[in-house]
């Protein structure tokens, strides 16, 4: 799929590849990770994740698996990525091997839980099959993590073939567990008893439990899926200034008394459309009646689309087995980020470029990080004029500027100047310049590996 452009009507082909045959479909790869798009499947996509659900497996449905995300860095939440945000997807987060959330992991309440995958660089990475009949020892980030998660499904499935989409994701639930992730911050108890956090779902995945739960001589399968759309046909638009918020209360009874009646939450959706002039400084909370708190979009610095929300659909997890019944309070506040602003251009001032005395050994190998590291740097060697390789063949990029882009990525997030950071411009000129959208985070490990070979 990801062999040159990717189109709605690829990505189609892709999802509802012979669906009776293919069980379990794993998807390390979704929108850019740059912090400011906002996009999720096309019509004729949108037509094959229904289509697998409701026949996919001979009507148990296909088990989509999705990564993440990689946009950690970039102040990206895959809140606006709309594959991982659907219902019909088990998205998948990454803990590094400390159990700690690594470096480009995002936040978001449609993540279900997590698998292992890379972490710092001292960190052990994911050893996996690769090209030329050969193995690698680097795998990263969330594209590890999801096909991780799609072997443990895997031999839930084999364990009970039986299983239906929505039985595997109840088992995902019910297993994942807290403890192994405990000492990261952000976690919570939802009003059913299940502990959750915006950057590991509901825990790291247990293949062992999750395959004991999943015995057909036990586990009987979750009822049929109901729906209850609770809409207010009397709503007016309503005005958000500049640090201000908008609070919405939604009373719903969930449809009791009806065919459609729900007791016990699976995923919540929240349908908006929100115009506003910069996408990026909105930031979105569902409470649920059992005083679950979710945030459902966190502001990103660096999206300044003045395009909005159109009838997007907003998901979460986090209130999984709870009660729906009684008020729900919705808040869309605008976060001004002025004294963000100052404070970079304070740490700016005070920024130093590290220098080193020692000459650069050999920077790149192979072409392809050439064309990388080239592209990455040519706004920073005046405009579009490329760096060349010297009649030795190394990069004639001054050192500095690798010293320079390292600094800023170790920089506290919430300091980082977004607007001129080089890595910033990195990432920019990579994603452009990429036919596919794939999710294993080469970018700062090429930086780190250039700085490792100067040492």
């Amino acid at each position: 799929m990801l062999d040159g452009i990717v189109t709605d009507a690829i990505e189609a082909s892709s999802i509802g590849f012979n669906p009776d045959h293919v069980d379990i479909y794993s998807a390390s790869w979704g929108p850019n990770d740059d912090g400011k798009t906002v996009e999720g499947p096309g019509r004729l996509a949108q037509k094959a994740f229904e289509y697998g659900i409701k026949k996919g497996r001979k009507g148990k449905g296909s088990i989509f698996v999705w990564a993440s995300g990689n946009g950690g860095r970039q102040g990206d939440n895959c809140d606006c990525d709309g594959y991982t945000d659907s219902i019909y997807t088990i998205s998948i987060s990454s803990a590094s091997q400390q159990g700690l959330s690594p470096w480009y992991a995002e936040k978001c309440s449609s993540s279900l839980a997590t698998a292992y995958s890379s972490g710092d660089y001292t960190d052990q990475k994911i050893i996996s099959a690769d090209l030329h009949n050969d193995c690698t020892q680097t795998h990263t980030g969330t594209s590890a993590s999801a096909p991780l998660a799609a072997g443990i499904f895997a031999l839930a499935l084999e364990a009970n073939p039986n299983l239906t989409w929505r039985d595997m994701q109840h088992l995902v639930v019910w297993t994942s567990e807290f403890d192994p992730l405990a000492n990261n911050p952000g976690w919570k108890k939802n009003g059913a008893g299940l502990m959750v956090n915006s950057r590991f779902g509901f825990g790291l995945l247990n293949a062992k439990a999750l395959v004991d739960l999943a015995d057909p001589r036990t586990w009987k399968g979750v009822g049929e899926k109901k729906e209850c759309i609770v809409k207010d046909n009397n709503f007016e638009p309503r005005s958000l200034r500049a640090g201000g918020e908008v609070t919405i209360e939604i009373p719903t009874t969930a449809c009791e008394g009806q065919e459609n009646a729900i007791t016990s939450l699976e995923h919540v959706q929240f349908e908006a459309t929100i115009e506003y002039s910069r996408r990026g400084d909105l930031h979105v909370t569902l409470t649920s009646p059992s005083g679950t708190s979710t945030v459902l979009l966190a502001e990103r610095q660096r999206d300044k689309s003045p395009n909005g929300f159109k009838d997007w659909d907003f998901m979460s997890v986090h209130t999984w087995g709870e009660d729906p019944r009684g008020t729900w309070m919705l808040k869309i506040i605008d976060m001004d980020h002025t004294t963000m602003e100052n404070l970079s251009e304070k740490n700016k001032a005070t920024e130093s470029t590290i220098h080193s005395t020692e000459k650069w050994q050999e920077l790149a190998s192979s072409d392809a990080m050439l064309h990388l590291l080239q592209s990455a740097f040519s706004d920073q060697m005046g405009g579009n004029k490329v760096p060349k390789k010297t009649p030795n063949g190394k990069l004639n990029i001054p050192y500095e500027h690798f010293y320079k882009a390292l600094e800023k990525l170790n920089q506290p997030p919430q300091l980082k100047d977004s607007e001129e950071s080089l890595y910033s411009d990195y990432v920019d000129l990579f994603y452009n310049s990429k036919p596919y959208k794939h999710r294993d985070d080469r970018l700062v490990q090429a930086l780190v590996d250039i700085l490792n070979d100067e040492n």
